[in-house]
Formats: structure tokens, sequence, C-alpha cells
């Protein structure tokens, strides 16, 4: 019997611990399950960890190109001489896709061999300007970080034409990509600031009708705009006073660093928060420097003892006249027959003195433009300016004389042209109308005809950049 006991004591304990090394291995499974767990966990969230900071650094890739693209076109305004017209012309970095081509601002960017966010392949090296195509569009690209950004502009819809923008509003589009995170950017950007059509640095004096339209207005859809496309915007500034008299009225707003003597009337706002800034001149631009061919004219009359001048010739010196006569360096013209056909170019002159009939002819069918760079006085009486492209932008006179110089316009003349004299005392008086745009120092509208703005003629000189947002899919 008690061997029995012994036996049956043993065997309890045998099948104790079989149950302990049963539930020892439970425990063990279960543990290891959690640890596979908690380490597959942890491996996910190293992986969400690694994906958004990969995001974010896209994102900020994205932003580089972003504000690049926003520095170039900016750069573009403000390397730009003054006087140039047209200047911001964002049509033409509409082309090629929203990528401009190699003469515009986005030609900055550069296309490059290797395969972005593909570690195994060879570093990008940086090729020429150029676009490649990328999500079925074509971009310009460049490095940024460890990244590379795409970007392009696009149109903002103003127009059915999409690489036309008339209305010089226009969205950046850029996408970011580093390794394989992508963030896509749209920003808006519209330009401000138009420098003025109208200005006088020391007193803007108006006692004529100003408005802002000309019929040679060049839209920047390249047609010409009609007269009821709207008086607004004409921009009469300075950066001291302007004064208006009573019975003209000013179509467009009127901005000054001084005062505004608001006698007449005004369609537009008045703003006297204006920054010396805002009209930046270069004050006085100097003529270019004389070509190898001197000669300022040929001997082959054209009509009645005028003459053509020689075309594209940089001057310096020479006799400038006509039939009528003339004395070096200077442009006396006098008479019915001294009539002179100027051909695109650019003329250095003393001086110019127009009467009796006489006049500078520019032909209808010219292409490039006339500059005439004067450093001395200047005296128009009557019709003594026929530009018969009707384009302001076609004929330009610059004054170079850099203590100041007296411009006057008298009688029944109708001027259509481009004067930038910003040391100049100009005035107008007479019946006659001015089609284009004045910038001077003292600045006396006092013709009959008005003075009639050529809207582009008028130079966008900044940028806004006003926010931008993310795409996503």
């Amino acid at each position: 019997m008690k061997k029995h006991s012994i036996l049956l004591g043993q065997s309890v304990k045998q099948a104790q611990h079989g149950a302990a090394l049963v539930i020892v291995l439970i425990l063990m499974i279960i543990a290891t399950t959690i640890t596979v767990a908690v380490a597959n966990r942890s491996t996910i969230d190293v992986k969400i960890a690694h994906n958004d900071q990969l995001g974010k650094q896209a994102l900020m890739v994205a932003e580089a190109g972003l504000m690049e693209t926003y520095q170039l076109l900016e750069n573009k305004l403000k390397s730009a001489p003054f006087i140039d017209a047209g200047i911001l012309n964002i049509s033409n970095d509409l082309v090629n896709g929203g990528t401009g081509n190699d003469s515009n601002p986005l030609s900055a960017f550069q296309s490059f061999g290797g395969t972005p966010g593909d570690p195994s392949a060879s570093p990008p090296i940086p090729a020429t300007a150029g676009t490649v195509t990328f999500k079925g569009k074509r971009f310009r690209t460049n490095l940024a970080g460890s990244g590379v950004y795409y970007t392009r502009i696009i149109d903002n819809v103003d127009d059915a034409n999409m690489l036309i923008d008339k209305d010089e509003k226009i969205w950046i589009n850029t996408i970011g990509v580093v390794e394989n995170a992508e963030r896509e950017l749209m920003a808006f950007v519209k330009t401000s600031e138009n420098t003025p059509g109208l200005y006088g640095e020391t007193l803007m004096n108006i006692e004529t009708d100003v408005d802002s339209y000309t019929p040679s207005y060049i839209r920047s859809d390249g047609s010409i705009a009609p007269a009821s496309y709207g008086q607004e915007n004409a921009l009469v500034g300075s950066n001291t006073e302007v004064v208006t008299r009573s019975g003209y009225t000013t179509f467009g707003d009127i901005q000054s660093a001084g005062t505004v003597d608001l006698d007449g009337d005004s369609t537009g706002e008045v703003d006297l928060d204006v920054d010396k800034e805002n009209f930046p001149l270069e004050n006085p631009l100097g003529c270019p420097a004389a070509g190898s061919n001197n000669g300022f004219y040929n001997n082959n009359a054209i009509g009645a003892g005028g003459f053509t001048y020689a075309d594209g010739s940089l001057i310096s010196s020479a006799m400038y006249g006509s039939s009528s006569g003339g004395s070096h360096g200077e442009m006396v013209l006098s008479g019915s027959s001294a009539k002179v056909y100027i051909a695109e170019g650019d003329y250095c002159i003393d001086s110019i003195k127009i009467s009796g009939g006489g006049q500078i002819i520019i032909n209808a069918g010219i292409t490039g433009k006339v500059n005439l760079y004067v450093s001395g006085d200047m005296t128009f009486t009557g019709n003594s300016i026929s530009n018969l492209s009707a384009d302001a932008s076609k004929f330009r006179i610059i004054s170079t004389n850099p203590t100041g110089a007296d411009i006057d316009f008298g009688g029944s003349f109708n001027a259509t042209m481009d004067l930038y004299a910003p040391t100049a005392d100009v005035s107008l008086g007479g019946s006659g109308s001015f089609f284009g745009r004045i910038i001077g120092n003292n600045v006396d509208a006092r013709n009959n005809g008005g003075v009639h703005v050529d809207q582009s003629l008028t130079i966008i000189r900044e940028f806004t950049l006003q926010g931008w947002r993310e795409v996503r899919n």
C-alpha cells in the first residue's frame, strides 16, 4: 500500500511539470508575437516617419522652385531699362508649355542627366538650358538640396488662347521630388505698380484732357485696341506735385509723392502714398557708342527736297540738315521742303528745331525703332512729327542733357511718340494732340488736343505673389 502511494505522488508531480512547461511555452509564444508585432510596428512607424520627412522635403523643394521662378520674373523687371516698352510680356514666357524659350527668364533653369530619386543613378550633371517632359507636361527643372523641382507658368485663363496673357496674371506651377515623394504647388502671381504714362519729376501741370488710350495701343495679343477699349489707368504721376486745372479731366489714376491740387476732375483714384522708388528713373541716359558708319543721310532726294537717313546708323557727329541748311550737330528743318525720312536705328544729335512745315517722317512699314538721343533743346512747331506707323513705340526721343533742357511743342502739332526726358522741362501748347508717353522734369500740358497715354508704353515694375496652395489628387 505504501509503495502505491509513492508512485501516485510522482505521477501528479510529473503532470504538474508538464502543465507548467505548456504555460511557459504559451507565454513565450505570446511574448514573441508581441515582440514581433512591436518590431513590425516600429518598422512601419520608421517608414511612415521617413516618408513624412521625404514629403516635407519635397514640399520645401517645390517651394524653392516656386520662389526661384518668382525671383527670375521679378529680376526681368528690375534689370531692364526703364525706357524700354514691353519689358513685361508674360506671353513670351507662356510658350513651350509655360517654360518660355532660351531668351526668357525661365531659361535660367537647366535640364540634367541622371534619374531623380534613384540613388543608384549617376549624380545629376547640369546641362544646357532646356526643358524636360514630366507627367506629360513640359517643365524647366533644377536641383535643390537632395531633390529636384520642376517649374512652369500657366495663364490664369483670362483668354481662350492659353499662350496669350492679357491681364498679366499667371499661375506658377512647381513640383518638388525627393526620392519617391512628390509635392505640387500652384501660386497666383499678378503685376502691380505701373509706371506713369504722363509723369513730371518736379511738377506735373495739367490744363488739358488726359485719357488713357491711343490708336497705337497694342494689346498683349498683338491687336490694336479700339478707342472704345476704355479710358482707365492713364496713371499720371509726380514725385512732388500734380496740379489739374478746372474744366479739364484726367481719365485714370493720379499718384504723387508730394501733393495733388485737384481743381479739375479725375475718373480714377488719387494716391498720395507714393514712394519715389516707384518711379525709378535712369537719369540721364547717354548716347550709344558710334558705329563704323558715320554717315547720317545720303543725298538721294525723296519728295520735295527730303533725304533718307542712313539705315540703322550709330552717329556721334555729322551734318544734320536738309535742303534748307543746318549746322554741325543740329537738326534744323524749316519750310515745307525740309522733310527727313528716318530709318530705324540710333542717332545722336545736339539739338532739334523744326518749324514752317518741316517734318520728321517715320514710314508706315517700319519694323524696328527710331531712337534720337538729343543733348540740347528741342522745338517742334506744327505737324513736325509724322509717325506714319501710328505706333508710339516706333519713335522715341531721349534727352541726354544731365542738367536740363527745354522741349517745346507748339501750334497744331500731332505727335505720336515716346518722350523720355527726366531732366528736361516739357511744354505742350497750341491745339495739337500728343499720343504716347511723356517722362519729364517739369511737364506743363496746356494743349487743347489732349494727351493720350499709350498703355503699351507704361511699364510694369513689380510682381506681387498673392499666395499659393498645394495640389492634392
